[in-house]
């Protein structure tokens, strides 16, 4: 709620940041409440640690706080450079920017996923209870909702080249 009270109210690039935000939790909530009744539904406690889940949205949603969560030693220095070279990326290009951050949450989501098979190895866990949701249903949304936003970013790039170049006459 406090991103979307942002967006409405607050002008500035504080209004773009908590569109963004908002994006991927819309993007993310359904996915993840089906993963994690699947996950309790295994035996997995649904507040265990390294959620690898957690370490990507904070990823794509922070400057690199996925890595933290996940228990990286170096995880703020990814931080840092992320709070510095990062936003002089986003500024310039943000098509390139997007694809980082992307990246750096696909990252973080190995990293956790790693973690949490440690902690409950897919051999010892039983076989799942059938839901009657198709497992590709929300990630299919998701991936919808996700698509869109990088169209607009793909177009919004275009436009700055554009904009940048000048036409001939």
């Amino acid at each position: 709620m406090t991103a979307l009270a942002v967006a409405i109210l607050v002008p500035g690039n504080a209004r773009w940041l908590a569109l963004r935000v908002m994006v991927f939790f819309y993007a993310f909530a359904g996915l993840d409440a089906y993963l994690t009744a699947c996950e309790y539904n295994r035996g997995e406690e649904p507040d265990a640690a390294d959620n690898p889940r957690v370490a990507a949205l904070l990823n794509l949603t922070t400057n690199g706080f996925g890595y933290v969560y996940a228990g990286q030693r170096l995880g703020f220095a990814a931080v840092i450079l992320m709070a510095t070279i990062g936003r002089l990326i986003f500024s310039k290009v943000p098509l390139l920017g997007e694809a980082l951050v992307l990246a750096m949450a696909v990252h973080a989501w190995t990293i956790a996923r790693q973690r949490r098979d440690e902690a409950y190895p897919r051999k010892a866990s039983p076989a799942a209870f059938e839901s009657g949701l198709p497992a590709w249903l929300p990630a299919g949304l998701a991936g919808v909702v996700l698509a869109g936003y990088y169209a607009l970013i793909t177009f919004g790039q275009i436009v700055l080249i554009l904009q940048h170049y000048p036409r001939p006459a």
